[in-house]
């Protein structure tokens, strides 16, 4: 099946040109995989690519705004959608990615603005919590480490003598699988607070 076909549908181009040429971190191309066959190719799956319009991306996003509560997920999905359209368009068919047209109006971005706790609540959360647990309250504001991170840590990642955390892996389930390596695939070293407790 050639993917510059005029009567190739938007199925067969996910499921035989976009999906398996994708790359990035298995757990990041899973959830690309998951949305398009959620959320996409149920609603336009069957549509030749060359007859995917500006008004059946109207169509779809109203629907989807009936089905999807969450603004930032079904930019999420929008987004996926988009970036096959324009995958399709490099494989010259169609000639234009209707998700560009000016009629295509994606839902606005949520404008939520997420602060950092002041250091009071910091230190209220970090002395409610048990002591067996507060090591995560510090390495989580201290070090500036995520979930994931926070989970991860190990003993052997903390150096003493110098006063650094090594981060070296992430908490992240995915397929049987239980570590991963951070965000960005990068390790790091980042100093510690000047209060880290040893018990």
């Amino acid at each position: 099946m050639d993917p510059r076909d005029g009567s190739l549908t938007l199925a067969d181009y996910i499921a035989t040109y976009w999906a398996p040429g994708g790359g990035g971190v298995p757990k990041t191309r899973d959830g690309q995989e998951h949305r398009a066959r959620l959320h996409i190719v149920p609603h336009l799956g069957e549509l030749p690519l060359r007859k995917i319009t500006a008004a059946e991306l109207r169509a779809y996003m109203a629907k989807l705004a009936d089905t999807v509560s969450s603004v930032d997920y079904r930019r999420g999905i929008l987004s996926e959608l988009s970036s096959i359209l324009e995958a399709a368009v490099d494989d010259k068919r169609p000639a234009r990615n209707p998700m560009r047209a000016k009629s295509v109006r994606w839902p606005t971005a949520s404008k939520e603005r997420r602060d950092a706790w002041p250091l009071e609540t910091g230190l209220r959360v970090r002395d409610a919590i048990s002591p067996r647990h507060r090591i995560a309250v510090v390495a989580g504001l201290g070090c500036g480490l995520r979930q994931g991170e926070v989970f991860g840590l190990s003993p052997q990642d903390i150096d003493w003598a110098r006063g650094v955390l090594h981060v070296r892996r992430q908490v992240q389930t995915f397929k049987g699988k239980y570590f991963a390596l951070p965000k960005g695939t990068k390790t790091r070293t980042v100093d510690m607070p000047q209060r880290w407790p040893r018990s």
